[in-house]
């Protein structure tokens, strides 16, 4: 059996993410106090009616290349209870929230594998790969070249509202997360250490750990961007 979420499957939410994650209970709890909605969270059920796996559908927008938009929708922290697996619950569960997601307009629906293993699990439900991650690494000499001798970019304060509108200016063709998940998503990275470095013509999201700086996300202006590197070298020294 399936059935949407109440607010009374709290434990039994918080139970599933930490078997399936290992996450610190804070984690969870900061998730389930900021981002939970019951009725974005399926559950499905054992024999005796207790929630034995769970899946969460955020809302999305998709933003093509000649600027047609429409709504998508994310699945997001599905798992199941480890004496319940290879049952068929989370075929079942993908299956209820892409049906749901048609009929409330959806154009498609979309997730982030966490290992290989989970690319090939999800191609067998009829998944696709759709959108790719390039990940590059940058030593302090080659940032220094980008940067020439242009003057460190000035920070200063930015509203949500501000970092979303520049997000739907500059990274189309995009899936575009809403005001609500983009604001979940920035404390999110606060949270586990990271910065947000706002200044006129974008942002960074930024964080120092281990002698290194990983910058997760950049909205910039590309003629900023030279002023973005002088500020990164300044901050990150």
């Amino acid at each position: 059996m399936i059935r949407t979420a109440t607010a009374e499957d709290l434990p039994a939410v918080a139970g599933i993410w930490e078997a399936a994650f290992q996450d610190p209970a804070e984690y969870i709890r900061f998730f389930l106090q900021n981002l939970f909605q019951p009725e974005r969270c399926l559950l499905s059920l054992d024999d005796k009616g207790r929630p034995v796996a769970m899946l969460h559908r955020i809302p999305a927008e998709y933003v093509g290349p000649a600027g047609q938009s429409g709504p998508v929708q994310y699945i997001y922290a599905a798992a199941t209870l480890p004496p319940y697996r290879r049952q068929g619950r989370m075929a079942a569960l993908i299956g209820r929230a892409d049906a749901l997601g048609s009929a409330g307009g959806c154009r498609f629906t979309f997730l982030l594998p966490a290992s290989e293993s989970l690319y090939r699990y999800y191609a067998s439900h009829g998944f696709s790969p759709g959108f790719y991650a390039k990940r590059i690494s940058v030593d302090r000499g080659r940032l220094a070249v980008a940067a020439g001798s242009a003057a460190p970019a000035s920070l200063k304060p930015a509203s949500m509202a501000e970092i979303f509108q520049k997000r739907r200016e500059l990274f189309p063709p995009a899936v575009l997360w809403g005001p609500e998940m983009l604001s979940y998503a920035i404390c999110e990275w606060k949270y586990g250490g990271g910065e947000l470095l706002t200044f006129e013509g974008g942002y960074c999201l930024c964080r120092h750990t281990g002698g290194r700086v990983r910058v997760q996300e950049t909205c910039v202006e590309p003629a900023v961007w030279p002023r973005v590197a002088a500020l990164l070298l300044r901050r990150y020294p």
